[in-house]
C-alpha cells in the first residue's frame, strides 16, 4: 500500500494490558493475496492452562516498518 493510502487508515492503538502476565495474540484472518493481512487481537492471561497459541518473531530485511496489517479497520506497520 502505498504512502497516501495508508496515511488515510487511521493507526491501531494498544491499550494498557490488565495484568502483569498477560499477552497479546494476534489471530490471522482469513483473506486472499490482493487485500492486506487482516487480525485481531485478544489479551490472554499467560497462568490460564488451556491457552495455545504459536510466538513467532523474527527480522527479516529492512527495520523500518513499511508494510500495514489491519486490525479493527486499524493499521498496525509491521
Amino acid at each position: 500500500m502505498d504512502q497516501e493510502a495508508s496515511a488515510a487508515v487511521a493507526a491501531y492503538v494498544y491499550t494498557p494490558l490488565s495484568q502483569p502476565r498477560a499477552i497479546r495474540v494476534a489471530t490471522l484472518l482469513p483473506g486472499n493475496k490482493a487485500e492486506p493481512l487482516h487480525v485481531s487481537i485478544h489479551e490472554h492471561d499467560l497462568d490460564d492452562e488451556t491457552l495455545q497459541y504459536e510466538a513467532v518473531s523474527y527480522c527479516w530485511g529492512s527495520v523500518h516498518r513499511t508494510c500495514q496489517v489491519m486490525c479493527e479497520y486499524r493499521a498496525i506497520m509491521v
